[in-house]
């Protein structure tokens, strides 16, 4: 079969590769599936950048989706049956409130999850405008490191005024948003902090900042999703995880939730196709995975074959 692989830190390359075989054949509970699409995640970026461990050569694609091939020797599902496929560890559940970095599909999920304050911020406008469309009540544009704006919370236009006093405005300020700027802003749409802090920009000053700017309300909970550098440490004081009785939860896959997901897909509740901004076939895949890197991919990108 052909496969995208990456054959060591900062080289991929699309080739034949043995198909898989179960080499003592088909357990009991076990199929054999067709691959029909796969999504491009963050962490096959830090794989490819050799950031998140692993053996090389590796095959991307941990989050795909197909058809079973083969069923079990013991079973009789439809050989047409539609499958994801869950990785194969535990996360955990979301709460009711949030601040959340990226937006738009955390948005979705917090909604979904029963939120009815959520705060998205992300240094995407586009995704910002998709998420106070998919019910982010505010939002916050962050700027790049590079860049000069200053961006204030803006309202969705559902909702009251910001704490500026308009909604969706924005101003310019001489140099990048400081740690100060931005916890006023978070002061002024939390005074008493979030009952849930999300991060899934894998950044470590983030986190740093979510716990010791107190963004997270007393018995409230930060969520880390994003992936950070392996190396990468924070400043943590444990008197102040106990005093505010802080909850700190990791989420490395969706093993817990994963049933709970596909029940919430199929009601239709979420519109999930927006969420997709880039199909391509599998000769894309290096091609795509550097533009994901420069920051051309603007949502969720997929694999089709």
């Amino acid at each position: 079969m052909r496969a995208a692989v990456i054959e060591q830190p900062g080289v991929v390359a699309i080739r034949d590769v043995p198909d898989p075989v179960a080499e003592r054949g088909l357990g009991p509970d076990e199929v054999e599936i067709e691959v029909k699409a796969a999504g491009l995640c963050g962490t096959d970026w830090h794989i490819f950048r050799g950031e998140h461990g692993g053996v090389y050569p590796i095959i991307p694609g941990h989050e795909f989706a197909g058809v079973v091939l083969r069923p079990a020797p013991t079973s009789t599902p439809n050989a047409s049956l539609l499958v994801l496929l869950s990785p194969p560890t535990p996360t955990s559940p979301a709460a009711s409130a949030a601040s959340v970095v990226p937006a738009a599909p955390i948005t979705i999920a917090t909604l979904a999850g029963g939120a009815t304050s959520i705060v998205a911020a992300d240094l995407r406008p586009e995704r910002l405008r998709l998420a106070r469309e998919l019910g982010a009540t505010h939002t916050v544009l962050l700027p790049k490191a590079d860049d000069s704006r200053a961006a204030k919370p803006e309202a969705n236009r559902n909702t009251a005024p910001d704490a500026n006093g308009g909604p969706g405005e924005s101003s310019e300020n001489a140099g990048k948003l400081t740690g100060d700027e931005l916890d006023e802003i978070m002061r002024a749409l939390a005074p008493d902090g979030f009952e849930l802090v999300i991060d899934a920009s894998g950044s470590p000053s983030a986190v740093e900042m979510a716990l010791t700017r107190n963004w997270v309300t007393p018995g409230g909970v930060l969520l880390v999703f994003g992936v950070a550098p392996p190396r990468a440490r924070i400043n943590l004081s444990p008197y102040l995880v106990y005093r505010r009785d802080i909850t700190i939860v990791g989420s490395f896959a969706v093993n817990a939730t994963f049933q709970a997901a596909l029940e919430l897909a199929a009601s239709g509740r979420l519109d999930l196709e927006r969420l997709v901004s880039d199909r391509e076939p599998l000769d894309a895949f290096p091609d795509l995975l550097r533009r994901y890197g420069r920051g051309e991919v603007l949502l969720k990108a997929q694999i089709l074959f």
